[in-house]
């Protein structure tokens, strides 16, 4: 029984040996990380960040691949957020525990003896399944940290964000790069050579290559199927703004301290919607809260909304058909996110806030998520925050941007309806993994001891089987003295 004891050390704990030698490409892993996220926006490097990693666990044994993965993900974590310290009202310590720890359990239970047993080229598909499970799980506070948000730039992975979630996404590049780790040559796979492996992350190079070139110089496609002409003013005078062609929609974003101010911006919006016969949209922010003002070519306000809470406006108007050229709706938000929902090309979308960025990676992150969101809806939006402001069109293309200024963008049209955040089935496919990723990985660790018990239940029945060897002379024997007793000391029962 002491050298069956000694195989379950080895199997569980056999590789921490190496963890010094592993711990290089694992913070690899935290470099390409921290260069492809919003604190650098390489974002080409999201193709091949993960295979250090996986080559890293590949080998190193339940504990020692977890010790790795929470190591490499927690530092990435905390180099790309630790502007988090300077924002009110979340904790930084459990963000940065969430996105070390969750996206590790995966490569803990891969390593589990219990699955030495799947065939290797299951495995793949099993940290797949179990990645997408565990990145979903992260708290909505922590979602910027999913690795693959910067590929909205990706010419080949930019369009299949209708079709599936960060989630999912993420969860296949692991599978991807774990695959490469897997087709490595290891010890414990002594009939296949490591050049596959080797092959399949000079593939992932050259996809990121390829990306980033073709991205680069592809040219961007126009829609013409209609064309809104937006202008944002992110404060400012709305005098300053001239509208063109009869025809226009504005949006004006102020901050008043007084009733009496308010009442003043609300008749300067009514006259210049009357004066140019436009549509002006006043968000005016207060410490009472948010309140929009919708005007349609008249002095009075034809909609009037004050938030109490992050509550969304939805205004269905036939006047707003003029502008978009069909029956579209327009969502006011005070803020810069949304609940999933569905839109249509023709709708436009306004995210109103006066929140001020903590520093330019948290400003990154709050564009990306506004460009796939209108890519995944195919919406045009318009996202103002306190000291600038952008437009995007419903491909997910920035199409102006403001640092305080005022701006004026022509927003075509996507060519077909898109999805509330990803097609329903396949998100609901991530919350049925989110579900079940925590009770596969649970039942991989209490499934490791039953194996081991099992092994020991066969050692001792095989023990209660006596062979018994009788040395008889045989003078025509062809073996000497030494073999003889080397052959016999095969049959010998180990103590």
């Amino acid at each position: 029984m002491a050298v069956i004891n000694q195989r379950e050390r080895e199997e569980l704990l056999g590789g921490m040996r190496s963890l010094p030698l592993r711990a290089a490409p694992a913070l690899l892993t935290t470099v390409l990380l921290f260069l492809s996220g919003d604190m650098v926006g390489l974002w080409a490097l999201s193709w091949i960040a993960f295979v250090p990693l996986c080559f890293a666990c590949r080998g190193a044994g339940g504990p020692g691949a977890l010790l790795l993965a929470t190591g490499s993900l927690l530092s990435a974590a905390v180099l790309q957020s630790f502007w988090l310290l300077d924002v009110d009202g979340v904790s930084p310590p459990l963000i940065w525990l969430a996105a070390g720890v969750l996206p590790a359990l995966p490569f803990m239970a891969i390593e589990l003896p219990i699955c030495k047993s799947v065939f290797w080229p299951l495995r793949p598909l099993l940290v797949t399944a179990l990645a997408i499970g565990c990145w979903f799980l992260l708290p909505r506070e922590a979602q910027f940290l999913v690795p693959v948000g910067g590929l909205i730039d990706s010419e080949l992975v930019r369009f299949a964000y209708p079709q599936l979630g960060l989630a999912t996404m993420a969860g296949l590049f692991v599978g991807i790069a774990w695959l490469s780790a897997e087709m490595f040559h290891n010890p414990r796979q002594r009939g296949r050579s490591g050049w596959h492996g080797w092959a399949v992350a000079a593939l992932l190079v050259l996809a990121l290559a390829a990306d980033w070139v073709g991205s680069a110089v592809k040219p961007q496609p126009v829609g013409v199927k209609d064309v809104t002409r937006v202008h944002v003013l992110p404060g400012g005078e709305l005098t300053s703004l001239v509208a063109e062609d009869g025809v226009a929609f504005v949006v004006w974003t102020v901050t008043v301290d007084t009733p009496a101010e308010l009442e003043t911006r609300v008749a300067q919006s009514g006259e210049f919607a009357e004066l140019h016969d436009s549509f002006v949209l006043l968000m005016a922010h207060s410490s009472e809260g948010p309140r929009a003002f919708f005007f349609v070519r008249r002095g009075k306000p034809r909609v009037g909304h004050t938030w109490l809470r992050s509550d969304a406006l939805m205004i269905e108007s036939n006047d707003a058909s003029v502008i978009v050229d069909g029956v579209g709706r327009l969502r006011i938000y005070p803020v810069l996110t949304s609940e999933e929902h569905w839109a249509s090309m023709w709708d436009l979308e306004l995210y109103l806030s006066d929140d001020e960025p903590a520093h330019p990676a948290q400003l990154r992150y709050w564009l990306r998520e506004q460009r796939r969101e209108a890519l995944v809806r195919g919406s045009r939006q318009v996202c103002v925050w306190s000291g600038g402001a952008c437009a995007v069109d419903g491909i997910g293309r920035m199409i102006a941007r403001s640092d305080g200024e005022p701006v004026t963008a022509l927003l075509p049209a996507s060519e077909e309806r898109g999805q509330p955040l990803g097609r329903p089935r396949l998100t609901i496919m991530e919350r049925i993994l989110a579900l079940a990723s925590p009770v596969i990985i649970a039942m991989l660790v209490l499934l490791t001891p039953v194996r081991w018990a099992k092994i020991r239940y066969r050692a001792r029945k095989q023990a209660t089987t006596s062979v018994a060897i009788e040395e008889i002379v045989d003078g025509e024997t062809t073996l000497s003295k030494e073999e003889t007793k080397a052959f016999t000391r095969r049959f010998e029962k180990p103590d």
